[in-house]
């Protein structure tokens, strides 16, 4: 952990006096409100059962959209590199290497390597979120430990990424309407693109009900069919049983009448008619009660992902992939 930033800015929480910035030659005016969020993110960084990075990167993006002040950026940079928010650690890290000058040597060593790195490994991803609010929720799944995740928001259109390489899943929701999941994989120094399209226009009432009505319906259509069939094959043994009955008038059969071998064709044919019978009433049954529940609930209609077509370029070369979701 970088240590000098933490006792860097706890030497400014305990300032009296406004702090100067000995670059610009101006006096900062840190608010009582900046300096305790500033305070509970450096608790948060020292909590003894462990480092709390997402609260702390929150509490420090309090303080300094309150104070405006470089200093705070040191540990923006730091809880971003964190939780791999890349981009925004090296847009913090950049300032703060710029705009501060008094940096402890050993932690501007460091936040230079640091940047190098990130610098190196980013893979950016270009998005395009038609809409008037995106929320899109990224997962990096690594090889090993847990799955990483970060959430993004934009009101343009559009927003460009710097990831950690590896594969993610990016979930958009835009205009609180889910616009789908792409999944893909970046390699350090990669560069992807993907639109997620506008969302499918809800189907009118009428072609709701009808779409989800669907399936119980062929389900009832399907049992009224077997028994249909139960009684053509009820007639057929009808008349295997009159067929016996003319050949063995008063229950006495001729010899060489076959007697035995209709009987038993005639017993097939019943058994058969039963068993149609009954399964198509079964199935008709179920078919019918599945219209009655699904009638009973409100249909919803979720926007399918249309198919996407993306570029991804690195040092190596370019290829496409194609992605989308299908009904």
């Amino acid at each position: 952990m970088h240590r000098s930033v933490i006792a860097l800015l706890l030497a400014l929480l305990h300032t009296t006096s406004s702090p100067k910035d000995a670059r610009a030659g101006t006096t900062e005016s840190i608010s009582p409100e900046a300096r305790e969020h500033f305070k509970a993110g450096v608790n948060y960084l020292q909590d003894p059962e462990g480092q709390r990075f997402e609260e702390a990167y929150a509490e420090f993006k309090a303080a300094y959209s309150l104070s405006q002040s470089p200093k705070i950026l040191g540990n923006v940079g730091l809880c971003a590199m964190k939780l791999e928010r890349d981009g925004e650690a090296i847009d913090a890290y950049t300032k703060y290497l710029n705009d501060v000058v008094a940096i402890d040597p050993e932690e501007r060593s460091q936040i230079v390597r640091d940047l190098e790195t990130l610098k190196a490994s980013a893979a950016r991803v270009a998005l395009a979120v038609e809409g008037s609010t995106a929320m899109l929720q990224d997962t990096r799944i690594p090889v090993r430990g847990q799955n990483v995740n970060n959430v993004y928001s934009t009101s343009k259109g559009s927003i460009d990424l710097i990831l950690r390489p590896g594969h993610h899943q990016i979930r958009a929701t835009v205009d609180g309407q889910d616009r789908g999941v792409w999944e893909f994989n970046v390699g350090a120094g990669g560069a992807l693109s993907h639109d997620f399209g506008a969302s499918a226009a809800p189907l009118p009432p009428e072609r709701q009900s009808s779409r989800s009505l669907t399936a119980p319906w062929v389900v009832t259509a399907s049992g009224a069919g077997v028994m249909v069939a139960g009684g053509v094959m009820g007639i057929l043994a009808m008349n295997k049983v009159h067929s016996i009955e003319q050949k063995c008038p008063n229950n006495t059969c001729p010899p060489g009448s076959g007697f035995q071998s209709d009987v038993s064709n005639a017993r097939t044919f019943v058994g058969l008619t039963d068993g149609l019978l009954i399964g198509g009433a079964a199935i008709t049954a179920a078919g019918i009660t599945w219209i009655l529940v699904a009638s009973s609930k409100p249909r919803e209609t979720a926007a399918k992902a249309p198919a996407r077509l993306s570029g991804l370029c690195n040092r190596n070369g370019c290829t496409a992939t194609l992605g989308g979701s299908f009904d």
